[in-house]
């Protein structure tokens, strides 16, 4: 049938029928298109899985590399390096010993294990005034040994004992802090303490960043 007398033929027909017929046509005409670019997909993107088939399984192809590409990018050190959290919980003063015992805790929540103390325990000072003390000994509760490494996602609780300090006011310092994976990026801690108060509200509390 000649093109002027099909459109003639369709123009005589009712509304419905007309759209009916221009909404077949246009879909058999998609599918035609789809196909034939889902067929050059398949031969220019030989990489792409079998889902390329339909345009449908290329955009999930597309979809699933752009996820693994940033995927990627966040495991290649894009994330920060998570921080030991240490926190004073107490203090205690023996006028007897003259010593002063400091409970405290230190929680590892990342996925590495920290370095928290060396076989001297030389890391750990606090700052009396013009004087630096050495940590005497340092346990857990019960008098279990302090552990020198702290597991993943761990939070251990611990008592640190110094010589009694002269002044009221002291700073703890934990130095060469590490996690295991990267034991050449050290970090530091200090937590300041008041010793006029036996409240735990009143327990400074600061760190020093990454270095």
């Amino acid at each position: 049938m000649p093109l002027n007398d099909f459109i003639k033929s369709l123009q005589a027909k009712p509304y419905r029928q007309r759209m009916r017929i221009l909404w077949l046509v246009s879909a058999a005409i998609a599918v035609v298109l789809l196909s034939v670019w889902a067929g050059l997909i398949r031969v220019q993107n030989p990489g792409f899985s079998d889902q390329t088939g339909n345009p449908f399984g290329y955009f999930t192809d597309l979809f699933d590399k752009a996820k693994a590409q940033i995927t990627q990018f966040k495991d290649s050190g894009s994330a920060p390096t998570p921080e030991a959290e240490l926190t004073l919980k107490n203090f205690s003063i023996s006028s007897v010993n003259k010593t002063l015992t400091v409970n405290f805790s230190v929680k590892n929540s990342g996925t590495d294990i920290l370095n928290f103390s060396g076989s001297d325990l030389t890391n750990i000072t606090l700052t009396d005034g013009a004087k630096t003390l050495t940590l005497q000994k340092i346990t857990q509760p019960g008098g279990v040994v302090f552990p020198k490494r702290i597991l993943a996602s761990t939070e251990v609780s611990g008592q640190m004992v110094f010589p009694l300090p002269q002044e009221k006011i002291v700073t703890i310092s934990i130095s060469s802090l590490s996690y295991l994976e990267t034991p050449d990026k050290t970090f530091n801690k200090t937590l300041t303490l008041d010793l006029n108060s036996p409240d735990v509200q009143n327990l400074l509390q600061g760190q020093s960043p990454r270095d």
